[in-house]
């Protein structure tokens, strides 16, 4: 069936692998580009897109998030916004740490996060909180775009925090929802409540594609 008219399908993608990815380096702010296997992910899923049409595109403006936006929006002749709202958590003090070697020399930090994933700050970093204060104004903002069909290219723990909004769950619960490199969520908005059409897909499931034909 079509969308109604006051219907915005988000189509909230993970960025796909940067370099560092597989050994497991921490990242957050860090602006680090994405490996070559990443970058043929990006170019996968840009063609995945190529017959589905979109009124805007947003993403981190963090390198390894604002490749696969710039190659889908410049597909469709759109801008590719990049914000800074939409950037990884900051991991301050572990930013471009590998796991290992952070866990080794900051274990005060993993204490904290294991007890408070959610109020804990990372020394010169953020909270979760913090992070899903400013994803959700920016969010609240492309909703009220008057945009229907959005893709955004984010990062696991933004995207994260969306899907804990939209399915009505406390932040605590954040990290049971995973996000894979360029793990696809489809969410919907303008009903009672927002809907989550899929989560995590490696591929643009035949329900998100399907009414397409019929706007």
């Amino acid at each position: 069936m079509p969308l109604e008219s006051n219907t915005l399908r988000l189509y909230l993608i993970r960025h796909t692998e940067p370099e560092g990815g597989r050994s497991w380096t921490i990242l957050g702010h860090k602006d680090t580009p994405l490996s070559e296997d990443g970058k043929r992910h990006a170019e996968e899923i840009a063609g995945r897109f190529a017959d589905l049409p979109l009124d805007a595109v947003y993403c981190s403006d963090l390198e390894r998030a604002w490749w696969t936006a710039d190659l889908v929006a410049r597909s469709k002749d759109l801008p590719a916004h990049r914000l800074e709202a939409l950037r990884e958590l900051d991991c301050g003090i572990m930013d471009g740490l590998k796991r290992d070697e952070a866990r080794k020399n900051h274990p005060e930090v993993f204490e904290g996060l294991r007890n408070d994933p959610v109020g804990y700050r990372i020394p010169g970093g953020e909270t979760m909180i913090e992070l899903a204060a400013r994803v959700r104004a920016v969010l609240e903002k492309i909703i009220g775009a008057g945009g229907r069909r959005v893709l955004i290219v984010g990062h696991a723990v933004v995207n994260r925090v969306v899907l804990c909004d939209a399915l009505g769950l406390p932040l605590e619960f954040a990290y049971r929802i995973d996000q894979s490199y360029g793990g696809l969520n489809v969410i919907e908005y303008g009903g009672r409540h927002p809907m989550v059409q899929t989560m995590n897909s490696p591929v643009i499931p035949e329900q998100a594609a399907k009414p397409w034909k019929d706007l």
